[in-house]
């Protein structure tokens, strides 16, 4: 089985009364392309934020490629993360 790219386990963010994402488990393999659907508030920017190191879990388990993104540079260097706010 080749290395995840991604690994949650019962991931939550919290914003104080506001869960943006609920005990979310997902595995996801290198070597693919996986987009993100969802409705408005969904969690989409949330996971990617949390994948990309750029914000903190509050409760579970969140691995990319095998270790917390979180102050992880050896992980980040292999990470592009852009955003881009349209109206």
């Amino acid at each position: 089985m080749s290395e995840l790219a991604v690994k949650t386990e019962n991931l939550t963010k919290q914003y104080r009364n506001n869960k943006a994402i609920d005990s979310f488990s997902i595995e996801l393999p290198t070597g693919g392309i996986t987009g993100l659907i969802g409705r408005n508030g969904s969690g989409k920017t949330t996971l990617m934020k949390l994948c990309a190191g750029q914000s903190e879990i509050s409760k579970g388990r969140l691995e990319v490629f095998g270790a917390a993104p979180m102050d992880n540079l050896p992980i980040l260097s292999k990470l592009v993360y852009t955003y881009a706010y349209c109206r």
